[in-house]
């Protein structure tokens, strides 16, 4: 399943736990499925992001309050393992997981720790929602994803991804999804008005490395 249909399977379960290796791209997905789903002018009152620290009575609140003049709320809880750890949750809780309203959706983020598989609240997210894995990206999804980035919409060769897909090192893990985003969105703008090409990586990425270099030797 790539990133898209998760922003799919999301708005059809409305009680979703992401799991996986891959953290950043959870928090990217939450971001694009806010964005997609809800309206941008209410963004402010339909999307709550809650730390994993918050108490229960948060989470709760989040949950009874109706989507204001929209037909979803996003509610995200960014460190699952961390909500849950040590908390003794009650049953109103509970019962809230097993019936989420209708327009709300409630995504559960993995950040440091996965969330244990033998807890109450995984094996409730299972029965009454989805539990969908974050991995790696492949190629194809890897492509999908930077073409994502360009607000521009801009028609550059299939070449010049794969270039700098190779260059970055992602696909051998050598580099972080979050590595790849920020150097292609640096490309990006110092690109603007033009497509991309393979000369404009060879410069930045050199200019990145020599930077790298300098600041090691100093």
């Amino acid at each position: 399943m790539n990133y898209l249909q998760i922003e799919e399977e999301i708005a059809k379960n409305q009680l979703v736990l992401l799991s996986g290796e891959e953290k950043f791209l959870m928090e990217e997905i939450a971001t694009t499925f806010a964005k997609r789903w809800v309206p941008q002018n209410l963004v402010d009152f339909n999307v709550v992001y809650i730390k994993g620290e918050a108490t229960e009575d948060k989470v709760l609140d989040a949950l009874v309050t109706l989507p204001l003049m929209s037909p979803r709320k996003l509610v995200v809880i960014q460190d699952i393992e961390e909500f849950t750890n040590g908390k003794n949750l009650s049953k109103e809780f509970f019962n809230n997981l097993e019936k989420i309203q209708e327009g709300t959706v409630l995504l559960c983020l993995e950040s440091k720790k996965a969330l244990d598989k033998r807890t109450k609240v995984y094996k409730s997210i299972q029965k009454h929602g989805k539990v969908i894995p974050c991995k790696p990206l492949q190629a194809r999804e890897l492509l999908q994803f930077l073409q994502k980035q360009d607000p521009e919409k801009r028609e550059i060769a299939y070449g010049v991804f794969q270039y700098f897909i190779d260059l970055m090192g992602y696909l051998q893990n050598n580099a972080s999804l979050l590595e790849v985003k920020l150097e292609w969105e640096k490309i990006l703008q110092a690109c603007s008005g033009r497509p991309v090409e393979k000369a404009d990586i060879d410069y930045f990425i050199s200019y990145e490395k020599e930077k790298s270099i300098f600041a090691l030797t100093d």
